[in-house]
């Protein structure tokens, strides 16, 4: 009877013991789980891409004004070009380089003769006049890439035909005080611009496009260009 009372005493001790150790282990593992849980690095939350800073659009209106689009918002300016005469919205060129950086267009000279060549700059946040062509007639814009103004053009109806070529990164990187000013030298001009003759024999030049690497030059209502260049010369 008393080894039973014992036994029974025993396997009680033994149950107690059980519990005690099991209630031990769960809190250990509670409290390891909470401690990993505090000290695991956390997923940092996903930037927010910053847009990119450029010129998003640009053209000019029948009222013969400039409007450049951009990150920061809109800007307008007066052209030489008089909104009672010209059809500025049809027939004056503006064109925007890939990387948002530069607008080119096409104004006159106060005087109503000179054709010019004049860039509204993102960084500046102002235009500089790159070229005063004169005599000649502005027919066509092409930038071939980032930084790089085609422009296709004519002393007249029968006269010469050129393109001219302008590195912009250059000319804006090494002369930013004539940049701010406004007005590029001669000497910036010469060293930042080449010129390709256009040979297309009886047709006339009339506008320009990029196409399997090349820059080329197309008469009125032709489907292949009379003349091309590799757009390896510019590099």
């Amino acid at each position: 009877m008393k080894i039973f009372s014992r036994l029974l005493f025993f396997l009680g001790l033994v149950s107690i013991f059980v519990g005690t150790a099991v209630t031990l282990n769960l809190v250990s593992a509670s409290q390891i789980s909470q401690a990993v849980n505090l000290t695991s690095p956390q997923p940092s939350p996903t930037p927010t891409p910053t847009p990119a800073a450029k010129i998003t659009s640009a053209k000019i209106e029948q009222n013969c004004r400039l409007y450049v689009n951009t990150d920061q918002g809109t800007l307008d300016f007066a052209t030489n070009f008089d909104p009672n005469v010209a059809k500025c919205a049809e027939y004056v060129l503006v064109d925007l380089d890939n990387a948002g950086q530069y607008t080119a267009f096409e104004d006159l000279a106060e005087t109503g003769i000179d054709s010019l060549v004049k860039v509204f700059s993102y960084q500046l946040q102002k235009i500089t006049l790159l070229h005063d062509l004169g005599k000649y007639s502005i027919l066509d814009f092409a930038f071939l890439k980032s930084g790089q103004l085609a422009v296709l053009a004519s002393d007249g109806l029968k006269g010469k035909q050129l393109v001219y070529v302008y590195d912009l990164d250059y000319l804006f990187s090494q002369y930013p005080q004539e940049a701010s000013e406004g007005e590029f030298s001669d000497q910036a001009i010469k060293l930042a611009t080449g010129e390709l003759a256009v040979t297309g024999g009886t047709q006339r030049a009339a506008y320009l496009k990029i196409s399997d690497q090349q820059l080329q030059v197309y008469a009125e209502g032709n489907d292949q260009p009379i003349q091309s260049f590799s757009l390896e010369v510019f590099n």
